[in-house]
């Protein structure tokens, strides 16, 4: 059963296992508005937005309290010792800064892959500490196009799925799929894929430094163009993929049936 935020704030104020990422998000959030006060633009800012900048960040912090009270409830019913993680430190180090990554972004793309991010942290089949942290400082400094695009890239025929869009066959003409010069003209180029399914996302004057700034975290196949074909295949590298699957909802427990 899940925990009431609400009635959280009514309790006396001894800390209780099932609210842990509910503590470490507030004391996150709590933290976060003081350093951001020491920017020299702070007063600007304040300035400019009077009562509407408080009022939108405590709109922010409600919504990620639930997203983080979410992911704990999440981990529960997956069968994680929720009692144990108040003392890991990882954890709660990990939740602390996925709060602070929250804090900076209005994107529900990114909220949700740090959601996502918490409970794979936690499962058994996290990945270790240190690629986890990794995983996580990339969520924050990568937009949500850079997301969009490289869940296209990890899995094309899933991405598609996911959106009703058929996959695409081969061009009419073949030799269009055997030159370089005009393989970016078959309906199964990235460039048309992206054309197709992320038309505003990510605008055309943006697609090159998108896919390289994915290729300088090393997040890409290598010789993956906008003109690559995409066949089904991930065209994201081995790292890009585990990224993708770390930041997505984690797939349900086998049963007995299907084992």
């Amino acid at each position: 059963m899940g925990i009431d935020l609400s009635e959280r704030l009514r309790r006396p104020p001894e800390e209780q296992s099932a609210d842990v990422a509910e503590r470490v998000a507030r004391e996150g959030c709590k933290s976060f508005l003081p350093l951001l006060t020491l920017w020299p633009g702070f007063a600007v800012l304040a300035a400019l937005f009077d009562r509407a900048t408080p009022t939108m960040f405590e709109r922010r912090v409600t919504v990620w309290l639930s997203d983080a009270q979410l992911a704990i409830n999440e981990l529960r019913r997956r069968g994680v010792d929720v009692d144990a993680l108040k003392d890991d430190p990882k954890f709660v180090d990990f939740v602390a800064d996925a709060t602070a990554a929250a804090m900076r972004t209005h994107r529900e793309e990114k909220r949700t892959a740090l959601r996502n991010a918490i409970i794979n942290s936690a499962m058994p089949t996290s990945p270790s500490e240190t690629k986890a942290r990794v995983f996580l400082r990339l969520v924050d400094e990568l937009d949500a196009h850079h997301l969009l695009l490289l869940d296209l890239l990890a899995n094309p025929s899933a991405f598609l799925s996911k959106r009703g869009v058929p996959f695409p066959g081969r061009a009419s003409d073949p030799y269009i799929e055997r030159d370089e010069l005009t393989m970016h003209q078959s309906p199964r180029s990235l460039l048309s894929i992206v054309r197709r399914v992320l038309p505003s996302e990510l605008p055309e004057d943006l697609h090159d430094l998108a896919l390289q700034d994915l290729n300088r975290r090393g997040l890409v196949a290598s010789g993956t163009t906008f003109s690559t074909l995409c066949t089904g295949k991930s065209l994201a590298s081995q790292l890009g993929f585990e990224f993708v699957q770390f930041i997505a909802e984690p797939p349900e427990p086998a049963t007995a049936s299907e084992q």
